[in-house]
């Protein structure tokens, strides 16, 4: 207790206790020393000129057939589903000797490509084959379960065999007939029971002062008075029966035996034999461009294409400026290897930007291509008007940066084909946001050279109406000045 009394008390010289602080910071560091200097010479993970040589090792542990490592903090990628480029990255940082990344694969290798090119052990194949159990294990358990649901038509457990049903129900009547448990409360007792559990808790009792709040105030803005002119008519209010009645679990079922046949029948019509056009940059070649889809004396191959361009202008009634803006696009999807299109379709509200993209729908339909053309929206009711979805769900952007792998897959999936996106309602699109479709997008497609990922884009909207939201930077403004705003920032 003295020494700890001594060691608390400050006394008037700060010059001592200086001293005495850089002394214990010199005994410090000749501690490290000794310390570094006690570590065997032997076995170390670093290289003589490394650091950390003489302060760490590494300790190798035996081989313990008893012993499953798990991998923290996200499970290892699967090798027969989910995204394939990831599962090669994963298995070359495990078994291939690196240092950086260039020694994983060259800059414009696939993962894909560099996995097959090296040569594993026969070992590290071994390894590699029992990551996989696991995966086959759980398939195999949701099979047997969903086996068992479908057989008895309820939810039902893989341990709960008749067997080990049938010895809980005895076991239950065994302890019943031994304590005498066979007990009929009363009714008095029963009305008590029932008065303890239905006594609200604080929730419970903040949710009806709550409600008896809301139904005091409607009364007194009169909005729960009779109506002078009596109830509306508002037809029979008998309840409709539904023309299927079924349980969720099999609205389930068939919400996915559709998705799946949804998927078959975009799957049997994707073509099989693509070939990717070369961009390569070389030096010093000079090309013409191919345009010849915007010209009007374009001809397609086909007959029967140029048919269906002509019924698809009557059916939606398409003017001279409708129907350019639909041949420019129709006659891009029927050249083969074409150049990536990037266009515009302006034009203030009114003028019809929605028949074209209707006479579109229509077009790709009908040639059996509903996977290439793909219509996207900033938000949910513009694309409810088009039976599109938000950009934000096909391309999996969210606030967070972090994409995991296995949105990644499914962001890949449902790009699967895709070759035309139209961005409706553009003027609501600032530039960070159009930065994210374009980086998302090509990361989906691994496509990295190129904007959106190599996919052609058509954009439409005004940009006199909607801003972007939250006042971000907009991709069109009408004025331009000299001083930078304080709202700037690289977040637009």
């Amino acid at each position: 207790m003295n020494d700890f009394i001594d060691n608390d008390i400050v006394y008037g010289d700060h010059d001592i206790d200086e001293e005495s602080e850089e002394d214990e910071e010199d005994d410090e560091l000749n501690v490290m020393k000794e310390l570094a200097e006690c570590v065997p010479k032997k076995d170390h993970s670093f290289q003589s000129g490394h650091s950390q040589y003489t302060t760490h090792c590494a300790h190798v542990r035996k081989e313990d057939p008893l012993v499953v490592p798990n991998f923290l903090p996200v499970t290892l990628p699967r090798s027969d589903c989910g995204d394939h480029e990831y599962y090669c990255c994963a298995m070359l940082t495990f078994f291939k000797p690196w240092r950086s990344g260039r020694d994983l694969k060259y800059k414009d290798e696939l993962w894909d490509k560099a996995f097959v090119a090296h040569e594993f052990t026969k070992q590290q194949v071994e390894i590699m084959k029992y990551f996989n159990v696991r995966y086959e294990c759980l398939d195999a358990r949701d099979d047997y379960s969903a086996k068992r649901d479908k057989l008895d038509g309820d939810i039902s457990y893989h341990w709960a065999t008749s067997d080990v049903l049938g010895d809980l129900n005895e076991l239950h009547a065994n302890e019943l007939a031994t304590v005498g448990a066979e007990f009929d409360p009363g009714l008095e007792d029963a009305d008590a029971e029932g008065d303890v559990f239905n006594i609200p808790g604080k929730q419970g009792r903040s949710r009806k002062n709550e409600m008896l709040a809301t139904e005091r105030t409607m009364n007194m803005a009169g909005w729960l008075d009779d109506c002078e002119d009596g109830l509306p008519d508002v037809g029979s209010l008998d309840p409709v029966e539904p023309e299927y009645n079924q349980t969720s679990k099999a609205w389930r079922a068939a919400v996915l035996a559709k998705k799946q046949a949804v998927l078959d029948e975009r799957n049997r019509y994707l073509p099989t034999n693509t070939k990717s056009k070369n961009n390569e940059f070389e030096p010093n070649k000079v090309a013409i461009v191919d345009k010849r889809y915007i010209d009007q004396l374009f001809e397609p191959t086909s007959k029967a294409d140029k048919q269906l361009m002509v019924n698809s202008i009557k059916k939606y009634l398409l003017n001279i400026e409708q129907e350019r803006a639909f041949r420019i696009i129709a006659n891009h999807a029927m050249m083969e290897q074409p150049d990536k299109l990037r266009m515009y379709l302006g034009g203030m509200g009114g003028t019809g930007k929605s028949q074209v993209i209707k006479a579109l729908i229509y077009f790709f339909g009908e040639r059996k291509e509903n996977h290439r053309f793909l219509v996207v929206a900033p938000t949910g009711s513009a694309a409810a008007l088009l039976n599109g979805s938000t950009y934000h769900s096909v391309l999996g952007i969210n606030d967070g940066e972090f994409v995991s792998a296995n949105s990644l897959a499914q962001i890949r999936a449902r790009l699967d084909g895709v070759d035309y996106i139209f961005l409706d309602e553009v003027s609501m699109i600032s530039c960070r946001d159009m930065y994210k479709i374009s980086a998302q997008a090509a990361k989906a497609c691994g496509v990295h050279d190129e904007p959106f990922g190599g996919i052609n884009f058509i954009f439409s909207g005004d940009f006199a109406q909607l801003p972007p939201a939250r006042s971000r930077g907009p991709l069109y403004a009408g004025n331009v000045g000299t001083q930078l705003q304080s709202g700037q920032s690289v977040e637009q």
